[in-house]
């Protein structure tokens, strides 16, 4: 039982990461200046495992929901 726990303990971690660097990838591409080279890591990155592009696709979801919510819900100005 103890060899499960450490799998899905690793696992749960490995997922963690993969949303990390997805997170920062999108936030990479959200500023339209990246280099070239950085792209190409990016297509590396994503070529690595289909979980990054699974996580990547879902980072995009979220996105795409949190700016529609944004637009039906505005949240209050704290300036005004």
């Amino acid at each position: 039982m103890e060899r499960c726990e450490d799998f899905e303990s690793n696992d749960i971690g490995k997922m963690a990461l993969t949303a990390e660097e997805a997170a920062e990838w999108y936030v990479r591409f959200r500023d339209r200046d990246v280099s070239l080279g950085k792209r190409l890591s990016y297509i590396s990155w994503l070529k690595a495992s289909p979980r990054h592009i699974a996580e990547m696709l879902r980072m995009r979801s979220l996105a795409f929901r949190l700016r529609r919510a944004q637009l039906i819900h505005p949240l209050p100005n704290p300036n005004a």
